[in-house]
């Protein structure tokens, strides 16, 4: 097993969470599909966007009622960016603590969370030219940032993995995203260090799964990728395709490159999935369906609400479902249910003792008439 955990949540149930070595989590025996949700940190237009107060109780109440209707339509994995230096202002200590209020809620709600740590916006970043940059007030270096960080989560009961960093593939470029420091220009020559001291430390204080979004739609950076594949422990990629064809195009060409430079394209999770056109509208549960019919064993959803543009979110800023969210809830417990491979044996006899001998309960008699010769029959989950 790649995770084997048993959580307490708060109302006294215990459950056991393991992802099984197809990268497939297995609830309590039952061996799922997961489609997870991403909670955005965005807090507009409740207070000013120079960093993200997540703590503040109009934010809450949003997540709170998020996170209820997910959990009564059966979702189970969320994730968040629960790293980034914003969530603390300048001048302030690295604080996690801060975090504790939306984690109690995810908690409440029974989710399995995997937090993202991303330092690429901070202005230290600086292209990566010392990886252990020293970080803004009197927070340390990124390697106190980290320490501090991983010994808190450490102590969440409902963590199954971390994210370190976030698409590291994809330099940031100031035009397209009004939160980047700048543009940014590194390499895989200066990821590899950096990615070494986020995973070492990660590793080193939590017994979870240690993973990384890479770009999936298209294959930029392909040294850099190489790099994160090498430090982590499975791939993790991120699609916004502009339709269906192009979402199967994408995952066909990543194959490919996986399979060349001798990588398993078994059971990938995508961990960030939505339309790159009017985001939250045009996705559909044939994106979701797709993916696992490409054998991808999780897909998380981008993500549960935005104010920048409000149509990139799946819930509006007062947390109620957008259509495309309620279409994919209606058919949740059926996209999360791991298909049973058809058993041709058990089919065969069935339709024998049935059509040939008239058996009106071909399985109630069965269980007499194939003691003697017949071997037992069984529904097996694919594997």
């Amino acid at each position: 097993m790649l995770l084997d955990h048993t959580i307490t949540w708060a109302d006294g149930t215990r459950e056991r969470v393991q992802i099984g070595s197809n990268r497939h989590f297995i609830l309590n025996g039952v061996k799922k599909r997961l489609v997870g949700m991403t909670l955005n940190h965005d807090t507009q237009p409740f207070t000013p966007k120079d960093w993200c107060k997540i703590w503040e109780p109009q934010y809450l109440a949003m997540m709170d009622k998020i996170l209820a209707y997910l959990q009564d339509k059966g979702m189970r994995l969320v994730t968040m960016w629960l790293g980034n230096y914003t969530q603390n202002p300048p001048g302030v200590s690295a604080n996690p603590e801060r975090y504790g209020p939306v984690l109690d809620l995810i908690y409440k709600h029974k989710m399995l969370v995997i937090p993202h740590l991303v330092l690429k916006y901070e202005p230290e970043f600086n292209n990566l030219a010392d990886p252990n940059w020293v970080m803004r007030g009197d927070v340390g270096r990124v390697s106190d940032f980290v320490n501090v960080w991983s010994d808190y989560f450490a102590t969440r009961p409902n963590v199954v993995g971390v994210f370190a960093e976030s698409e590291i593939d994809n330099p940031l470029v100031a035009a397209w995203d009004p939160s980047a420091p700048g543009d940014q220009a590194y390499t895989a020559v200066q990821v590899a260090p950096y990615m070494d001291l986020l995973t070492g430390i990660m590793r080193a204080k939590l017994s979870v799964p240690v993973l990384h979004n890479l770009i999936g739609t298209d294959l930029r950076n392909p040294e850099i990728k190489e790099v994160v594949l090498a430090k982590t422990d499975w791939p993790c990629f991120t699609f916004y395709p502009k339709s269906l064809k192009e979402l199967n195009t994408m995952t066909g060409n990543l194959a490919a490159w996986l399979n060349s430079r001798g990588h398993s394209a078994q059971n990938l999770w995508a961990v960030e999935l939505n339309t790159w056109e009017d985001c939250g509208v045009n996705l559909t549960p044939t994106y979701i369906s797709n993916l696992f019919t490409a054998t991808y064993a999780v897909a998380i959803l981008w993500a549960s609400h935005s104010t920048t543009p409000l149509w990139f979110g799946l819930f509006d800023t007062s947390g109620n479902p957008t259509e495309a969210m309620k279409k994919i809830a209606n058919v949740l417990p059926k996209l999360q249910t791991f298909p049973q491979r058809f058993n041709w044996w058990e089919h065969f006899v069935r339709w024998l003792m049935k059509h040939v001998l008239g058996l009106s309960r071909p399985l109630g008699r069965l269980m007499r008439f194939q003691a003697g010769w017949l071997p037992p029959l069984r529904l097996r989950p694919s594997t």
